[in-house]
């Protein structure tokens, strides 16, 4: 069933390389490498999805002819992004109205991530993932802004947005790794799977891997003129970093729990998309330092940026922000790591502030540019 495959071999190419990133960071290697690689991630999730929604309809028995297909592929590919950025435009117009809240800041960016995926999956037909993705980028270009005014609100937002992520990715690997131990212990499961399935985990490993490897060979001219360019101790890293986790465990639970499949399918599916999984985050991730070192790509000079930094970096140059540093009042507490606290404070022109979030018609009172007013440093030492 080439339809069915073709799913299978769709839910293998999301990739999910955050540890590799996190590597990378403590090894100091170059940022644009790490930025190429989340990238890449990131549209290839989104693309791995699409098409892996497509090729289950079509193994489910829904005939598309060409025609049909030519209409579908643009419609999945352009309608959700537009959404998103739609959505993306009205949120960080909302955010203009939102002055130091964290809870409305958090309740904002969560609240738009299943609206605009609604709008674009159950709504419109098209690919909510791709609308969310969007949604993140456009609020990363355009809307920073409005949450780095105050180390609370950011702080906040990342140790939110953090525990989700943890949370979701914790709750897949443990519901995927019940069902493989329950098929494997189950005595009426027990025939389902076969001693010969572990082989083919391990060919199918070591595919996945040389697959990555051929189309980066292929497109090597054209990306090593692109961008930065990359070299082939770079295409050896997003090779070798190019981990599967969470988003094709989910679509391989999505297969687990669908009745158009025989039980044997469903079970390889959930099988070869756990063991492709362990095996790269055992083999690719532990070994990865190693293959860092080998082709002296380290700098351990380099030390893996802060939030701080991050923040000190991302408006560097920005004469419309004031920073202004004062000790922290937590530096006892961690022995000195810490001994500064970065505070920024923005001056934005006509900046709206409201006590009651973003509804601006109800205490809405604009900022006088002209009147200048005290930094957030000096309001901790008044405190």
């Amino acid at each position: 069933n080439w339809a069915f495959a073709s799913m299978t071999g769709a839910m293998l190419s999301a990739t999910d390389p955050v540890a590799v990133i996190s590597l990378l960071k403590a090894f100091g290697v170059k940022e644009e490498l790490s930025m190429v690689i989340e990238g890449d991630s990131l549209l290839n999730d989104g693309a791995s999805i699409v098409l892996f929604n497509l090729f289950l309809s079509m193994a489910q028995g829904k005939n598309l002819n060409a025609g049909e297909l030519a209409l579908h592929i643009p419609h999945i590919l352009f309608v959700g992004p537009l959404i998103g950025l739609g959505i993306g435009y009205i949120s960080v117009a909302s955010l203009r109205y939102v002055y130091k809240d964290a809870l409305i800041d958090l309740s904002l960016t969560l609240s738009i991530c299943y609206l605009g995926f609604y709008i674009a999956q159950e709504l419109a037909g098209s690919s909510g993932i791709l609308a969310v993705v969007v949604i993140g980028l456009y609020i990363s270009a355009y809307g920073k802004p409005y949450f780095l005014y105050s180390m609370e609100v950011a702080q906040s937002l990342r140790y939110f947005w953090g525990m989700m992520d943890y949370s979701a990715n914790t709750i897949i690997f443990i519901v995927t790794g019940l069902i493989i131990a329950k098929m494997l212990a189950d005595e009426s499961e027990k025939n389902i799977l076969e001693w010969m399935d572990a082989v083919w985990c391990i060919l199918l490993y070591i595919l996945v891997t040389l697959t990555r490897a051929l189309s980066l060979a292929v497109l090597y001219p054209i990306l090593s003129r692109m961008g930065s360019g990359l070299d082939y101790k770079d295409c050896a890293i997003i090779t070798w970093g190019s981990l599967r986790g969470a988003v094709g465990l989910a679509l391989a639970l999505l297969v687990f729990e669908e009745d158009d499949f025989d039980e044997r399918n469903r079970a390889l599916v959930i099988l070869f998309m756990g063991s492709t999984v362990i095996l790269t985050l055992i083999v690719n991730s532990l070994t990865m330092p190693y293959l860092l070192e080998y082709l002296q790509l380290t700098n351990p000079d380099a030390a893996e940026t802060t939030l701080d930094d991050s923040m000190d970096n991302s408006f560097d140059g920005n004469d419309s922000f004031e920073k202004k540093r004062a000790p922290s009042e937590t530096d006892s507490l961690f022995g000195g790591l810490s001994n500064i606290q970065v505070h920024h404070q923005p001056k934005f022109k006509n900046m709206r502030r409201t006590s009651t979030g973003i509804f601006p018609k109800f205490g809405l009172k604009k900022v006088d540019p002209k009147k200048k007013e005290p930094a957030l440093g000096k309001i901790a030492d008044d405190e």
